[in-house]
């Protein structure tokens, strides 16, 4: 519970799926599209035509 507010850390993960109705999405690294902890990206998705895709 929380919120993204500017100038604050957040955990946030982003997944391709509804985690409120298949939790399997949460359990499978290919459908995690980034991870932020404590305000630092840990994970972001390198599939082609995701923005991140081209960053070094």
């Amino acid at each position: 519970m929380g919120s993204l507010t500017s100038g604050r850390v957040a955990d946030l993960v982003v997944c391709d799926g509804d985690p409120l109705t298949d939790i399997g999405v949460l359990g499978d690294p290919a459908h995690i599209v980034c991870v932020i902890q404590d305000g630092v990206v840990r994970k972001e998705s390198l599939r082609p035509g995701t923005p991140a895709a081209g960053r070094p």
